[in-house]
């Protein structure tokens, strides 16, 4: 993970939904997906594949204050049940 840096990976879906999903955050940056679409269940996983957040609507307010800095995974899932997943660095 380098330093300070924050970055972002584009996730396109189809022909009409692109978002951004973080992959660098300090402890106290928002885990913001940039236009993601309402409805979405968004889940992380710490490196060793516990589920350590959920939320079945997902409104860009998580932090990941109480995470160690580390490689965490992401899962979203979209109404339609399908799912798009990645992972992250948290830094301190």
């Amino acid at each position: 993970c380098p330093g300070n840096t924050i970055d972002s990976v584009t996730i396109i879906v189809d022909e009409c939904t692109t978002f951004f999903v973080p992959t660098i955050l300090k402890h106290d940056d928002l885990f913001s997906i940039e236009k993601l679409p309402a409805g979405c269940t968004v889940r992380v996983f710490d490196s060793r594949g516990r589920l350590i957040y959920e939320n079945y609507n997902y409104d860009n307010s998580w932090r990941p204050v109480n995470c160690s800095a580390g490689i965490y995974l992401y899962q979203i899932q979209f109404p339609d049940l399908t799912t798009q997943q990645g992972k992250f660095c948290v830094v301190k």
